[in-house]
């Protein structure tokens, strides 16, 4: 490992560790489960790969692909639960935002991954283009929950706009650097395209900071009580709500 890699691997590790440690202290593991996972499993994926390194050079390569493989499909359920928190202030649109990132993900599944990986072509190259056919679907969805949003006239908070943002980017660089690795071979690979993910991940995981720190994740607002709102008693409301209950029945009836 020369002095660029490791000193890209103690940035990430330490804002990896500086987010998770800003997530327990905003209780943002309940409000986003998937993300801190995410976030906790590519912390202790890092240092066991580290680890594997100094001690178990040989396995090395078998650990951080595995590692990789890991991470690239747990960043789906990532993206997913990104859907979902953006346009949870919007129900009508929620699950609209769903059914896009499942869509796109099976589309690129049926028609990119999966021949990808059927062809006869030699394992390496048939991993490149997996990792790059999944990157690609995740910043395709990404762009989807954007434009969604946009359309929708929706803002989006301040730490789900900058998960989202980072993620736009770490997917994007990806794609272009597995795309290119797999075009133009080892020799430039071990070069400079080795370092753009690591560097684009680094660049995620700061705007991940940034954005995380002293923000919380606005819970779902409760349904507003508007008969509490204009005023009326207590048993008023208690009769208005029957009310509406059995008025509910009797439309799902017809």
């Amino acid at each position: 490992m020369d002095l660029d890699s490791a000193a890209i691997l103690i940035m990430s590790v330490c804002l990896e560790a500086a987010i998770l440690v800003r997530a327990a202290r905003n209780k943002l593991f309940i409000q986003l489960p998937f993300f801190c996972s995410y976030m906790a499993y590519v912390l202790c994926g890092a240092l066991v790969c580290t680890l594997v390194f100094y001690v178990l050079p040989g396995r090395y390569a078998t650990a951080f692909w595995f590692h990789v493989l890991i991470v690239t499909l747990a960043e789906f359920g990532v993206v997913l639960e990104l859907a979902d928190k953006a346009f949870r202030s919007y129900p009508p649109v929620l699950p609209i935002g769903r059914i896009i990132v499942v869509g796109i993900s099976l589309l690129f599944l049926a028609f990119s991954i999966i021949p990808s990986i059927v062809v006869s072509r030699p394992s390496d190259l048939k991993l490149l283009d997996l990792l790059k056919y999944c990157s690609l679907a995740k910043c395709v969805a990404i762009v989807a929950i954007l434009w969604l949003a946009r359309i929708c006239r929706l803002t989006l908070a301040r730490p789900i706009a900058g998960i989202v943002i980072g993620f736009a980017i770490y997917f994007s660089v990806s794609t272009a650097n597995y795309a290119a690795a797999g075009e133009f071979g080892r020799s430039l690979y071990a070069g400079v395209l080795a370092r753009l993910v690591p560097l684009s991940y680094a660049l995620a995981l700061l705007i991940w900071t940034v954005s995380l720190w002293g923000c919380q994740v606005p819970v779902t607002p409760a349904r507003p009580d508007y008969a509490a709102a204009a005023g009326l008693s207590l048993p008023m409301r208690e009769q208005l709500k029957r009310f509406n209950a059995s008025l509910i029945r009797v439309l799902r009836r017809k």
